[in-house]
């Protein structure tokens, strides 16, 4: 019996891993530069703390999250980057994957994808690339808008059928 809790402790301990922790989505897509790509294996985790960097006006906070590495069986197969829900490395390596939010019970909201909701920059593309990826009702099927001023330079689509969007009120 000893034998055998020995054994179960060891594998309990070889499966566990530290996350590793970016400060915004660019130090994410920065860590198969800095860190060896090699060492990364599917369900690797990686903290981020927000997509933008501390001091951000009017944007600051909501943007981070979880993340699990995962290797896709090819190119082909693999999903888009969209800047929230997959993000890609900015080099291609010999460990060829991507990395997965995983959300942990919270609502998908814009600024996970980069809207930044300050009424100045363009924050079409970043909720475009939102609604396409929470349209997926298996993964979310709602979006959330954190109180801000979007702007938006083109038609939204996306389908009511499936995305259900709600917004924050002012407090």
């Amino acid at each position: 019996a000893l034998a055998a809790i020995a054994a179960a402790t060891q594998i309990l301990s070889a499966a566990a891993q530290s996350a590793l922790v970016a400060p915004t989505i660019d130090a994410l897509r920065s860590l198969n530069v800095a860190g060896s790509p090699g060492e990364f294996t599917n369900n690797t985790v990686a903290i981020v703390i927000d997509y933008y960097p501390p001091g951000f006006a009017n944007g600051y906070g909501r943007g981070g999250g979880l993340f699990r590495w995962v290797q896709p069986a090819s190119i082909i197969n693999s999903p888009p980057d969209d800047g929230g829900r997959f993000i890609y490395p900015k080099v291609n390596s010999s460990n060829p994957g991507v990395w997965e939010r995983m959300l942990q019970g919270e609502t998908a909201n814009v600024k996970m994808w980069g809207a930044k909701g300050d009424g100045v920059n363009i924050d079409y593309t970043n909720i475009q690339n939102a609604m396409a990826a929470c349209a997926n009702s298996a993964w979310c099927g709602e979006l959330l808008f954190p109180v801000g001023t979007y702007l938006i330079t083109n038609t939204l689509c996306f389908n009511a059928e499936i995305l259900h969007l709600r917004g924050e009120a002012l407090g």
